[in-house]
């Protein structure tokens, strides 16, 4: 794992919050501002700009959604979704599991993680897993290690390592229902655009739509781009 990542996500952990030395010096002087333009006990509407657009939220705390709409900067094109945020119950047998894989054996090597990007090697036995239903189910890949793949997988169980510590620190700061609420939002968003770039910006507007507070927007933003990370990863390894 990336040591950088690991020590700003050690003090993330450590504090249940982003620090104010690495919210200033990594997420908050970016270019663009999030402001609340309406809070009540209706709705929350949000709205943050930078270079890439506009991101308009409004979320309606009677019936749980989000109403979304993006103009993008370049083109003046205006997308719009709403975005039902999931009711979530927590899977508490997923870190408590005991270190069997759904063959029954014990690993050598493994990692697990709430949205389903995990490994598990035994030898040189690969198990491969990234999300179909985030959260929910998976896809896998079994692959033999061999000279030529070596690489590949090591990429990915980093990808996976990255994650799983990212998540972690999101959860400690949003979370387990706050950071699936934020991530729906995100997900619904890359549904309906091309070549879209879910920036720091567009997840503090999200963050403070859906949670009514920033806090958890630099764990979120960085949670997204270890997923992103990972997907690439799994692929490579095909």
């Amino acid at each position: 794992m990336k040591k950088i990542l690991s020590l700003v996500l050690v003090l993330v952990l450590g504090l249940g919050t982003v620090t104010s030395s690495f919210a200033s010096s990594n997420f908050n002087n970016v270019d663009g501002q999030v402001k609340v333009l309406k809070d009540n006990e209706n709705v929350r509407i949000v709205e943050g700009s930078d270079s890439q657009g506009t991101y308009h939220i409004t979320f309606n705390k009677k019936d749980n959604t989000c109403d979304v709409k993006i103009i993008k900067k370049s083109t003046k094109e205006v997308v719009r979704t709403k975005v039902k945020i999931p009711k979530v119950s927590k899977d508490k047998e997923l870190y408590n599991e005991k270190k069997l894989s759904s063959k029954g054996f014990f690993h050598d090597d493994y990692q697990k993680t709430y949205i389903n990007y995990e490994y598990f090697r035994d030898g040189d036995q690969w198990e491969l897993r990234k999300p179909k239903t985030p959260f929910i189910s998976y896809y896998y890949l079994n692959r033999e290690e061999t000279s030529e793949n070596r690489d590949d997988l090591e990429n990915f169980k980093d990808a996976v390592d990255d994650v799983n510590f990212t998540e972690l620190a999101a959860i400690g700061t949003a979370g387990y229902a706050g950071v699936q609420s934020v991530l729906a939002v995100g997900s619904a968003v890359l549904a309906i655009t091309s070549g879209f770039t879910l920036t720091a910006v567009f997840w503090k507007t999200a963050t403070e739509a859906v949670l009514g507070s920033t806090a958890a927007a630099a764990a979120i933003h960085m949670y997204n781009k270890a997923c992103t990370e990972a997907y690439e990863a799994f692929d490579d390894c095909f």
